[in-house]
């Protein structure tokens, strides 16, 4: 399209980078009109400098706002790779976590089946002996209260899911020690006397693992306090990316805005250029043109009537209508 017959705005909205840099670099507007009148031969046929003085301030705005909008696009982007990275952190040492207190599950669920089967024996030994059961009747109630306390130890375990490493070694203590229980019940089926001391020995390991135990519950306090900073930190950062999203929506918007006041713009000029190319008026008939329509008015006694052309306008379709209007009114007349 040659720029002649171009709208003097979007003439200039076209070609926005080279006119802003030369209105910036000159002291006035008609220092710049000089000298794009040099650099864009087209300028001075498709507008006057008057034109070209009320569009370059319009322009000016346009680009400072375009300008803007940009820059922060690219800031917001930065910090959403920057939130995802963190993310991506986060999720990372959560799979891990979860897959170390899986393996303590396992370890666990092996201590309790051992544990079944030291039962097991010794309900073999009070049948043998009545007095060996009296003393073996105490190590079981303690046994109750250490597998109760340990039922508290694994909920908490499986809430937290840490302190694997821990837990490894601690299993195999146990495993030995049941082995050493093992070993010293087979004794006690042979020599009852010597029984009663080695259940001095059990009740002592006994009371070790209630130690035990109860430094695990300090351990797991810890972790629980660490495990609400990292959700605390992890609400932090949805947070900031609901803003971000927010802030980028509300700048979406901002441009929609300004294209649709552009357009709007281009509209109103079309609308005014089209409508100086058509008559104002046909056989005492008025033309009137509200975007995007034509239509044609007339007083006839004593009312305004009106005639609908539509969004182009030809003198043949507006006599026909003419014509065709005085034909239906003479038809009501007669039928009244």
């Amino acid at each position: 399209m040659n720029s002649k017959n171009q709208e003097p705005f979007k003439y200039m909205f076209n070609n926005i980078d080279v006119i802003i840099n030369f209105l910036s670099k000159s002291k006035s507007a008609s220092e710049a009109w000089k000298k794009l009148s040099t650099e864009l031969p087209d300028l001075k046929c498709c507008m006057k400098f008057n034109t070209f003085k009320v569009y370059s301030k319009i322009l000016a705005i346009v680009s400072f706002h375009i300008n803007n909008y940009k820059n922060l696009i690219i800031e917001l982007k930065k910090e959403n790779k920057e939130l995802m990275k963190n993310i991506d952190a986060f999720n990372a040492r959560e799979l891990n976590l979860k897959f170390r207190l899986n393996e303590a599950y396992k370890n666990e669920q092996e201590n309790l089946c051992l544990t079944n089967k030291v039962r097991h024996e010794l309900d073999k030994i009070f049948l043998e002996n009545s007095v060996v059961k009296k003393e073996l009747d105490e190590v079981r109630h303690e046994l109750d209260k250490i597998s109760l306390e340990n039922s508290v130890v694994k909920k908490e375990l499986d809430e937290l899911r840490h302190e694997l490493d821990k837990i490894f070694l601690e299993n195999s203590v146990v495993k030995k020690e049941l082995d050493k229980v093992r070993h010293e019940l087979g004794k006690i089926s042979l020599k009852n006397s010597v029984v009663k001391k080695e259940l001095d020995k059990v009740r002592q390991n006994l009371c070790d693992k209630i130690n035990e135990s109860s430094q695990l519950k300090i351990q797991l306090d810890s972790i629980l306090k660490v495990k609400y900073e990292i959700h605390f930190e992890l609400t932090e950062v949805i947070h900031k990316m609901n803003k971000i999203f927010t802030e980028e929506s509300n700048v979406k918007a901002e441009l929609d805005k300004v294209k649709i006041k552009l357009s709007r713009l281009v509209k109103s000029q079309d609308s005014n250029r089209v409508e100086d190319r058509v008559i104002k008026r046909i056989n005492g008939w008025g033309v009137q043109f509200k975007y995007p329509y034509y239509r044609i008015f007339k007083k006839i006694n004593g009312k305004v009537k009106w005639i609908y052309i539509g969004k182009k306008f030809s003198n043949e379709l507006a006599l026909s209508k003419i014509e065709k209007f005085f034909k239906d009114t003479e038809n009501n007349i007669s039928n009244n």
